[in-house]
């Protein structure tokens, strides 16, 4: 977040230097055309006058009339109090008339014209005109202009930081608070899992001495006393063994799940195909009398953890091989369905086993539930639980569809 700020900060002063650059432009390109109209309109005002004037005085000269000259020229000049000096003097350079305002002038533009008069008769009027207040008039609109551009660029930059920067600002502060909630709310949760793991490995070696003790005696007692026990005695010594034996188990696959919740994960290439060709012969060799085909589709690679997944596949190889302990034909197939979801490759392993009903699909991976008899299927009811955190683990989904007495599909997807 505090990246994101920093870039937009940098992205804001760069347009500021931008938007300053473009208004010293735009400020720049108007003062020189007021200022070239200004000059051009002076010259052309000041042309047209001293045509119309050389006309008065050339009919004056003619006449001889060299007084008249003087008198037009001083009352021209008084008239226009931008001229700062004005002198009509002859081809020969004799000075006819001359008018010069005893004044300071800091700005001065110089205009020369000649004129004839009467047959052979030549004069030049040289005007000197103070063009202060053009200057003037153009100090005050840099002034405006400056100013302007200053309220612009100010007005543009408030409204920017308020709409981008400063909700930015108060989102990374918010984030920070709660990131630092959530740092302490980490902390204090890692330490109550520290101390439930201490306390679920402290529970379950304190169930297992009990258990060990149960089933020992109990195996005891149905060696020492077989003989004054009758059928129905020893069925129950029977089951309080394969109680006990259950429930030792299932203390081993709560310690197994509670270890695959702790476990970081170690990405590397798998390759499920050979993972659980592996796994279904250690289930063959564990069980020679049966005979279960099985497919296996070539380059199910995947990126995961090793051991996690050999733990997902050896769950749902185990139950396809368990629920089709009753099929003549078993059949298992693990491949992909060549389809994609949330950007990860779908997978399957499909059995020919006993199935289930779709209506209890939402039991399927929740601990201890069961949706075949004990007696009829041995279990915990761990196992899918297990599989599904470690897919979820992953990043990808487990789900299932069956049929009771046609068998079962499982899918699940995993990064490749």
């Amino acid at each position: 977040m505090s990246t994101a700020l920093n870039r937009t900060r940098r992205s804001f002063y760069r347009f500021l230097l931008v938007l300053a650059v473009f208004l010293v432009l735009i400020d720049t390109l108007i003062i020189s055309q007021v200022y070239l109209n200004s000059i051009e309109h002076e010259k052309t005002h000041a042309g047209h006058e001293t045509r119309m004037f050389t006309k008065l005085i050339a009919e004056a000269l003619t006449r001889g009339d060299y007084s008249s000259v003087e008198y037009m020229l001083t009352q021209w000049a008084r008239e226009r109090q931008d001229i700062a000096h004005i002198v009509v003097t002859t081809a020969n350079g004799f000075t006819l008339a001359e008018y010069r305002r005893e004044t300071e002038h800091s700005q001065l533009r110089r205009y020369h014209e000649s004129f004839e008069y009467g047959s052979h008769g030549k004069a030049i009027i040289d005007l000197v005109l103070d063009v202060s207040d053009i200057y003037h008039h153009l100090t005050q609109l840099v002034i405006q202009l400056i100013l302007f551009s200053l309220l612009i660029a100010g007005l543009l930059g408030y409204f920017l930081r308020q709409v981008a920067i400063r909700p930015l600002q108060k989102e990374i502060t918010e984030h920070r608070r709660t990131g630092h909630l959530l740092e302490q709310r980490t902390r204090a949760l890692a330490a109550s899992n520290r101390e439930l793991e201490a306390y679920s490995y402290s529970m379950a070696h304190d169930l297992r001495a009990p258990l060990r003790a149960i089933t020992s005696f109990s195996q005891i007692l149905k060696q020492e006393a077989a003989d004054r026990l009758n059928d129905e005695e020893k069925d129950y010594v029977d089951r309080i063994v394969n109680a006990g034996q259950r429930m030792a188990k299932l203390i081993d696959d709560l310690l197994e799940l509670a270890r695959l919740s702790r476990s970081e994960l170690q990405v590397a290439p798998v390759d499920l195909g050979k993972l659980a060709d592996s796994i279904l012969e250690q289930l063959q060799h564990a069980s020679p009398e049966r005979r279960v085909d099985y497919t296996m589709e070539p380059d199910l690679l995947v990126q995961g953890d090793p051991k996690l997944l050999r733990v997902a596949l050896e769950n749902l190889l185990g139950n396809a091989w368990k629920y089709t302990g009753k099929t003549a034909h078993a059949h298992i197939e693990l491949g992909s369905t060549g389809t994609r979801r949330n950007a990860m490759r779908i997978f399957y392993i499909r059995d020919n086993g006993s199935g289930f009903d779709m209506q209890y699909k939402d039991k399927l991976f929740k601990p201890f539930q069961r949706l075949h008899d004990a007696e009829e299927f041995e279990g915990t009811g761990i196992g899918l639980a297990s599989v599904q955190h470690i897919i979820h683990r992953h990043g990808g989904t487990i789900w299932a569809e069956s049929q009771p007495g046609q068998g079962a599909t499982f899918y699940f997807t995993l990064p490749d």
